[in-house]
């Protein structure tokens, strides 16, 4: 859980944005054009994933976050898209 806080590039993309690493993450899914839809268990969560909309990535942090090598699904299930190949 909450495992980009552990990553460089989002960790500098998010105090650049005076953001956490997880709204950073899904503004870059936004900005990739997919709608994120993160876990909230608490009322703090949801309003800092609710803020994460406010957070605004110009072409160079999207370039940092792309340009990361680390990949790690969360979930990875044998019927995924990803898995019938």
């Amino acid at each position: 859980r909450n495992q980009v806080a552990e990553v460089k590039p989002i960790v500098e993309v998010a105090e650049k944005h005076d953001a956490t690493p997880a709204q950073v993450s899904l503004a870059w899914v936004r900005a990739k054009g997919a709608t994120p839809i993160p876990k909230a268990a608490s009322h703090d969560h949801i309003r800092e994933n609710f803020a994460a909309l406010d957070v605004e990535l110009d072409d160079g942090d999207i370039a940092a976050i792309d340009a990361i090598e680390r990949r790690n699904r969360i979930v990875d299930f044998d019927a995924a898209p990803w898995n019938q190949v």
